[in-house]
């Protein structure tokens, strides 16, 4: 009887068990999974240390001795020294003459003989032709009107009027081929820039006066040799030439021509 009582008392723990473990579950659960996560990760990152071998040194004889060699570092040859024996000579007090001249070549300074300068050599150069006469004439600018006379004296109290700015420049009567014509004719060559070979032009300034004559000639730009002074000299025994002219009257005027020196 007391055993078919106790039966329903059984049951009841066994449910109640039953209930608690079915609640508590989860927490089990979870509880054994972090266990889990804990114990993989130490598993990985445990780091084992690995003695190594240990090397009996009493016995010698049981391990391999490699015998290392070193080479010599290599000569390095110094340099040579080569002794050098300096002899000086002592001077003697006193020194022996024979002669005066012998005194004069033991101890006088040598004297300085000038060395002789070469002979200039020059040869004269024969048949040559007369110089060419080339003459470029500058356009002068167009006229102004109203610009100032210059004045030029000549010699004593004469003095002339020049015009710088023309309307009508002055020409060679015959024109300018009769004109080079002439020159090349009268023109000759001086002996001296002939034998030195002397070429170049010689620019010459002088004035076309109203009556057509050629006056007061000044080199402005020269070669020397003589050939300045026989461009003056054939430019002095021109023929007349026609004089410019201004608002139709005839007038003092500046003119400048180069005569070309030049060795065929």
């Amino acid at each position: 009887m007391e055993n078919k009582l106790n039966k329903p008392s059984d049951i009841n723990k066994r449910s109640h068990s039953i209930n608690s473990l079915t609640e508590n579950g989860g927490l089990f659960f979870a509880i054994g999974f972090a266990l889990a996560c804990f114990v993989t990760i130490v598993a990985f990152e445990w780091k084992v240390q690995i003695a190594p071998p240990s090397i009996d040194i009493t016995n010698p004889d049981q391990h391999e001795v490699i015998a290392l060699k070193l080479l010599p570092a290599p000569a390095v040859p110094s340099p040579a020294i080569v002794p050098v024996n300096h002899q000086i000579k002592k001077a003697n007090k006193y020194q022996k003459f024979e002669s005066e001249e012998d005194f004069g070549q033991k101890l006088l300074p040598t004297p300085f003989v000038p060395t002789p300068a070469k002979e200039l050599i020059i040869e004269e150069v024969k048949d040559v032709d007369l110089a060419v006469l080339s003459c470029d004439l500058p356009i002068p600018p167009e006229p102004i009107v109203g610009s100032p006379d210059p004045m030029i004296s000549c010699g004593g109290n004469q003095v002339i009027k020049c015009i710088l700015f023309i309307e009508q420049r002055p020409q060679p009567v015959g024109g300018y081929p009769a004109f080079y014509k002439y020159v090349r004719k009268n023109l000759v060559y001086p002996s001296q820039a002939r034998r030195l070979g002397i070429e170049g032009s010689v620019f010459v300034k002088f004035i076309v006066t109203k009556e057509g004559y050629l006056t007061h000639f000044k080199v402005l730009k020269g070669v020397g040799a003589g050939c300045n002074e026989e461009a003056i000299r054939v430019l002095k025994t021109a023929p007349k030439w026609i004089p410019g002219k201004q608002r139709g009257v005839a007038v003092n005027t500046k003119f400048t021509i180069p005569i070309e020196f030049t060795l065929n």
